[in-house]
C-alpha cells in the first residue's frame, strides 16, 4: 500500500527523518542559549549517532552529511549552494564505496530526489503560486519535484507509477513529525516509569493508525497507481 501510494519513504530512515532531528536539535540548543560554534559540535555528534542507530543506509548517510555541511557553512559564515553540497556529498560517498553508483538503489533515488528539490522545486513553486496555503504549496511542490526527478528510475526498477502520490504525501507527511515527537516523548517517559511510557505511546499509536488508514484507503482507489509501465 505504501508503494502504491508513493509514501514508502516515510517508513524507512531517510533524509526527511534526519531533517526533523536536526531541526529539533537546533531549536532545543538555541532555546537553552548554546552558541553557534558549540551547536556545530552537538550537531556533528548527534548526526553521527543517529546515522549509526538508523542502520547507516545510503539515504540517511547522504542526508546526514548534507545537513552537517549546511550547518557548518552557516556557522562559519560560508555560502554554499545546493549544487556544491550535493556534489561534495556524492564525491565523499563514492570515494568510500564506488559501487553505490551502480548497485545501491537507495543512493540513486536519494541523490535524484535531492537533485529534484534543488533544480525542479524552485521552478515548480512559481507554477503553483495559485495554491493559496503556503504549507500546502510547499509540500506539493517538494513531492512533485522528487517524483519527477526519480520517475525514470522508478519506472525502470519497479515498472509502476503512483498517481495518487501527491495527494497521499500531502495528507500523510504533516503527521510524521508528530508521530516521531510523540514516540520520543513516550521513550523518555518509559525511562522514568515503564507504565508511563506505555500510556504516552498511545498518542503515537493513534497517529500511526491514522497514517495506515489513509494509505490503505488511497491505495484501494482504482486510479491510485499504474502497473506494467
Amino acid at each position: 500500500n505504501f508503494r502504491k501510494t508513493g509514501t514508502s519513504h516515510i517508513v524507512v530512515a531517510s533524509g526527511y527523518n534526519v531533517t526533523l532531528v536536526l531541526e529539533w536539535l537546533l531549536l532545543a540548543l538555541t532555546f537553552v542559549g548554546v552558541s553557534r560554534h558549540q551547536q556545530s559540535i552537538f550537531v556533528v555528534v548527534a548526526l553521527c549517532s543517529y546515522v549509526i542507530l538508523a542502520g547507516a543506509g545510503a539515504p540517511i548517510i547522504r542526508a546526514a552529511i548534507l545537513g552537517g555541511l549546511m550547518q557548518l557553512a552557516k556557522i562559519f559564515g560560508q555560502r554554499a549552494t545546493g549544487w556544491h553540497l550535493l556534489l561534495v556529498v556524492a564525491c565523499l560517498m563514492l570515494l568510500f564505496n564506488p559501487l553505490l553508483l551502480v548497485g545501491d538503489l537507495g543512493f540513486q533515488l536519494s541523490m535524484l530526489a535531492t537533485l529534484g528539490l534543488i533544480v525542479i522545486d524552485p521552478w515548480l513553486k512559481l507554477r503553483l503560486s495559485w495554491v493559496p496555503i503556503v504549507t500546502i504549496r510547499q509540500s506539493l511542490s517538494s513531492t512533485l519535484s522528487a517524483m519527477i526527478a526519480t520517475l525514470p528510475l522508478t519506472i525502470f526498477t519497479f515498472g509502476s507509477v503512483s498517481v495518487i502520490a501527491p495527494l497521499a504525501n500531502l495528507l500523510v507527511l504533516p503527521m510524521i513529525p508528530w508521530a516521531m515527537f510523540s514516540g520520543v516523548v513516550a521513550l523518555c517517559g518509559g525511562f522514568i516509569f515503564s507504565p508511563l511510557g506505555v500510556l504516552l505511546a498511545g498518542g503515537s499509536a493513534m497517529i500511526l493508525d491514522a497514517v495506515l488508514l489513509i494509505v490503505k484507503v488511497l491505495a484501494r482507489l482504482p486510479f491510485a497507481y499504474v502497473e506494467n509501465c
